[in-house]
């Protein structure tokens, strides 16, 4: 997954491809691009750089949590749509 930083969190930005998948397990579970990523097992993540991190902590396997808001997302999408 990429990431680009939003006013709060990090949004999803892309699926990459993952190995043996037809398709990226968190797309499996309902996430989507756009999504702004709140928190991942409870850590807030305020940018892509805390993103990464936590992932990156967590073991291959591990059991991942992320808390998601789609609709600030999606303003912020519209928002940037306007000003064009």
């Amino acid at each position: 997954m990429a990431f680009e930083d939003a006013s709060k969190g990090a949004a999803l930005k892309e699926f990459r491809e993952y190995p043996g998948a037809s398709e990226h397990p968190a797309e499996e579970q309902g996430m989507r691009v756009g999504d702004l990523i709140i928190s991942i097992n409870g850590t807030q993540t305020t940018n892509h750089a805390a993103v990464s991190a936590v992932l990156k902590s967590i073991p291959n396997g591990g059991m991942v949590n992320i808390c998601t808001d789609r609709t600030t997302a999606k303003k912020e999408e519209d928002d940037e749509d306007d000003t064009e």
